[in-house]
């Protein structure tokens, strides 16, 4: 099936909402031809493989509540300030 992935939803997301397994989550990247540590833009189609077997409970419960999990997170790192102050020692 095809989804459009939400604002903030990781591949672990995907695989809960849509497997109920979050292991699933590779499997489901992979098909994408991404890696579950790659962020997927809001608005994206994505294809959840037919075949995955997870926990048709789960499932059940997320679309019977209307629950869209989103757990994402996005860090920016300034690399010039990483290591910006000296140590206060030295090695050797």
């Amino acid at each position: 099936m095809k989804v459009t992935v939400q604002e903030r939803q990781s591949w672990f997301d995907l695989a809960i909402i849509y497997c109920g397994d979050a292991l699933l989550a590779f499997e489901i990247a992979r098909e994408n031809g991404a890696s579950v540590t790659d962020e997927i833009p809001a608005g994206a189609m994505k294809v959840i493989p037919d075949d995955l077997t997870g926990n048709r409970q789960i499932v059940t419960y997320y679309s019977s509540k209307g629950l869209s999990p989103a757990t994402a997170v996005t860090v920016e790192i300034d690399l010039d300030r990483v290591f910006a102050a000296p140590f206060p020692f030295t090695l050797g």
